[in-house]
């Protein structure tokens, strides 16, 4: 990974806490945000069970 791609992709997190904190349903936006990070890691073959905290 290049370090422009690197720079994009902690963008696109920063933009993320910013939605999760500014929305209106806090609960609902992380959910939706939730859901999409586990998208992107299954597609990478990365398994997300173990990485639930309790």
């Amino acid at each position: 990974m290049t370090q422009s791609q690197l720079a994009v992709m902690f963008i696109d997190e920063y933009v993320n806490l910013q939605r999760i904190e500014k929305a209106s349903d806090k609960d609902s936006e992380l959910n939706n945000q939730k859901k999409a990070l586990k998208a992107k890691l299954e597609i990478l073959g990365i398994a997300t069970d173990n990485l639930t905290i309790q």
